[in-house]
């Protein structure tokens, strides 16, 4: 059985390359691109692998981008499904965010409004008014810690979601600008990164 040799020019610097029919991928040996060598009916020729690593990369870069933007969504998303289930709306139907003022102030006023209906149960002798009144002063203790603790987590949440959502920002400019400028070939190898 004998081998066909061919002779084929390296696609990146011309040089004449003699190969066997079953060789695929070689490495000139002036110039040290990385080829591909194809078989066509009609012809033999070399493809430099540069291109198709290059293609590979943007391909990557792109679904890199992708896969970001998917993911910013997601969170932006997830965030605001989470910000409308917690919250509750005003009288013109905006939406109103846990916060500290509104369990502090209906705090003051329900403490307030049980300390006078302790002080006139206690002064007309009515002492299931003075017990309602000390039991409503706990119970606005009670309500106003827990619109605290709400108002509290959901801070750190939005904490939690601007810090995620800053930081996929960044990756997803800095996928942006490595699609944008691609490397640049440098003597017939494959551009690392």
């Amino acid at each position: 059985m004998s081998i066909k040799v061919t002779k084929v020019a390296c696609q990146s610097c011309g040089a004449n390359l003699t190969i066997d029919e079953s060789i695929r991928f070689v490495t000139c040996g002036y110039c040290s691109a990385q080829l591909e060598i194809v078989h066509d009916p009609s012809a033999v020729y070399s493809k430099t692998l540069d291109d198709v690593v290059k293609r590979q990369d943007a391909v990557e870069d792109e679904l890199r981008v992708l896969r970001l933007e998917k993911s910013l969504q997601r969170i932006e998303q997830e965030w605001e499904n989470f910000r409308i289930r917690v919250s509750s709306k005003s009288e013109n139907g905006t939406i109103v965010e846990p916060g500290k003022a509104g369990p502090i102030l209906f705090g003051i006023f329900a403490t307030i409004l049980c300390v006078f209906l302790f002080g006139f149960g206690l002064s007309e002798r009515i002492w299931l008014i003075a017990i309602l009144g000390v039991a409503g002063i706990a119970l606005s203790y009670l309500i106003t810690q827990h619109g605290l603790r709400r108002a509290k987590e959901f801070a750190h949440m939005r904490t939690r979601y601007l810090q995620k959502r800053t930081k996929l920002k960044g990756e997803l400019a800095s996928a942006e600008r490595a699609l944008r400028f691609q490397p640049m070939k440098r003597s017939g190898k494959p551009s690392k990164r």
